[in-house]
């Protein structure tokens, strides 16, 4: 361990003097007053014997010299020691508050450490919170996932069913167009028959003096029309089938041509609506057509023309739907 330097040394050093400097300052005007005093030669002879020899006498005078010199020293090194007191308190006291002020910077710092050390374990555990984070939304991303894939397949499923629908339906217009034409030729055949009866009939009339003849005839076209008639019987209930299966009103088919256009306004009194359209007489529309409305996916209902102008109708809702009709839907003979 090395030894450790003395007070007064440190003070020295730190002052910027050595020790001689520090122990020794020159005389002061009073001391060197008094030492030059002591010295007059009047005042040393006569302090000495008369006696004396000169060898004597020097040695008496160096003495008094060594005397003045050690008197003048001491009174200076008495002043020194007591500036160097002031200085060495002073340098203490300062000392002690740069301790002290090192004591505080180092609780300071201390401080500091522990708030940062605190920082650090906060932020750790906001790391791992932030990792398991982050490993869950992994998890959910890779579930949504897995989700979405399966929901594509879906869509896919669907998409197959839609285009597999759409051609079902397209067979069954197919078939009910089929169906309809039958029954125009059956409604045909029909009339014709009837005529044909009537024409026998009337020939009968016109034959009665050929009795037996006309009796043949009449027999004759009894039976092909009552052939017909079995026939068109078979194929009404044949039809019926078809518009119990689809649905459709033999009323319409045929009877108003094909006509699409759109609602111009819309007013509702009780539960009965009233409805402006923008087809007129300049379209072909005529009193008593019926129009189906809808709009999107959504079927609205059925309209029964009142009044036809020129470029306008009014009509009245017949049927209602699924909602009440309002500006804007779409209108058609036949959906």
């Amino acid at each position: 361990m090395p030894k450790k330097a003395s007070p007064l040394l440190d003070h020295s050093r730190r002052e910027g003097y050595s020790f001689f400097q520090l122990i020794w300052k020159p005389p002061s005007a009073a001391v060197l007053h008094c030492v030059t005093a002591l010295l007059r030669p009047s005042f040393v002879l006569n302090l000495l014997p008369l006696n004396m020899s000169p060898v004597g006498k020097l040695f008496v005078v160096l003495n008094l010299v060594l005397a003045a010199l050690f008197v003048g020293s001491a009174a200076n090194l008495i002043g020194t020691s007591g500036d160097f007191r002031a200085k060495f308190e002073a340098s203490t006291a300062s000392a002690a508050a740069a301790a002290t002020e090192h004591e505080s910077a180092l609780n300071e710092l201390q401080a500091r450490l522990d708030q940062a050390s605190g920082e650090r374990d906060r932020v750790g555990a906001l790391k791992d919170q932030t990792v398991a984070d982050v490993s869950a939304l992994t998890d959910d991303l890779e579930t949504e996932r897995r989700q979405n894939a399966d929901m594509r397949e879906r869509l896919s499923q669907i998409q197959v069913a839609l285009g597999n629908l759409e051609d079902t339906n397209r067979s069954q217009g197919q078939a009910l167009a089929r169906v309809t034409e039958e029954n125009a030729n059956l409604r045909q055949e029909r009339n014709s028959a009837m005529t044909v009866r009537d024409d026998a009939v009337a020939a009968s009339t016109a034959a009665m003096s050929d009795k037996d003849g006309a009796v043949r005839q009449a027999s004759d076209l009894t039976v092909e029309l009552r052939r017909v008639n079995e026939r068109a019987d078979k194929l009404d209930a044949q039809l019926q089938q078809v518009v119990a299966i689809y649905r459709v009103d033999l009323s319409d088919i045929g009877a108003q041509p094909m006509l699409e256009g759109s609602i111009l306004s819309s007013e509702y009194v009780g539960d009965t609506g009233y409805v402006t359209i923008n087809l007129g007489k300049k379209d072909g529309l005529q009193a008593g057509y019926t129009f189906d409305v809808y709009r999107g996916g959504t079927y609205k209902g059925r309209i029964h023309v009142e009044t036809v102008n020129e470029s306008v109708a009014s009509a009245m809702v017949q049927l209602a739907g699924n909602a009440r009709v309002t500006a804007g839907d779409r209108i058609s003979t036949r959906l």
